[in-house]
C-alpha cells in the first residue's frame, strides 16, 4: 500500500509540473541580452508569439545618434486570427535611467483580427493628450559596445473605444535584447 501511495504521489506531481509548463508566464528580468520580452496587459500575459512575413515578433532599434539617442521596441503576439501589437519608444535615451511619458516618449497598442484593416482596438501614438497617459520606460542596461539593452516599463492610458475597459494597464513590463 505504501508503494501505491508513493507512485500515486509521483504521478500527481508530474501532472502538476506538466500543466504548469503550459501556462503563460512572464520571462525573468535579466540584463544579459536574453532576447526576452513580456508584460501584463490588463492582467493578461503578453509575450511575443507567432510569425508574420519575415518580421520578428520582438524587434528593437537603438540609434545613439538620432534625437540625442532613441530606442524603439516593436512586439506582436499572433494567435489564430487575432494579432495584438505593442510598440513604444523614446528619444533622448542615451544611458541607464528612468524616462517618463512625455513629449519624447510614445507608444501604441492595437488588437485586430485577420488583417490590419479589421481593428478590434487601436491606441495610436497620437491618441489623446499626455494627461490621459502615464507611465515610464526604465533603462537598466544601455551597452553600446556589447549591443545589449534591457529595461522595464509600465503604461496606463484611457481608451473607451476598445471594449476591454476604459483604462488599459500595461504593467510588469520587461525586455532584454542583444541587437545586431
Amino acid at each position: 500500500m505504501k508503494h501505491f501511495i508513493l507512485i500515486l504521489t509521483i504521478f500527481i506531481f508530474a501532472a502538476c509540473k506538466k500543466a504548469n509548463n503550459n501556462v503563460d508566464v512572464l520571462p525573468p528580468i535579466t540584463q544579459i541580452g536574453a532576447g526576452t520580452f513580456g508584460c501584463l496587459i490588463n492582467g493578461k500575459v503578453f509575450t511575443p508569439k507567432g510569425f508574420e512575413q519575415n518580421h520578428p515578433n520582438f524587434d528593437m532599434i537603438v540609434d545613439p545618434y538620432y534625437n540625442d539617442g532613441s530606442i524603439d521596441i516593436r512586439v506582436f503576439n499572433k494567435e489564430g486570427d487575432i494579432t495584438e501589437r505593442l510598440n513604444f519608444g523614446s528619444d533622448s535615451v542615451s544611458e541607464v535611467g528612468l524616462y517618463m511619458i512625455g513629449s519624447r516618449t510614445d507608444f501604441s497598442h492595437s488588437i485586430y483580427s485577420r488583417n490590419i484593416s479589421d481593428f478590434i482596438c487601436e491606441t495610436p501614438y497620437s491618441f489623446g493628450s499626455y494627461s490621459d497617459k502615464t507611465g515610464y520606460i526604465k533603462i537598466t542596461r544601455y551597452d553600446l559596445i556589447n549591443r545589449i539593452f534591457s529595461g522595464e516599463f509600465e503604461f496606463h492610458f484611457v481608451n473607451p473605444d476598445c471594449g476591454i475597459g476604459d483604462t488599459i494597464h500595461i504593467t510588469q513590463g520587461r525586455f532584454d535584447k542583444k541587437i545586431n
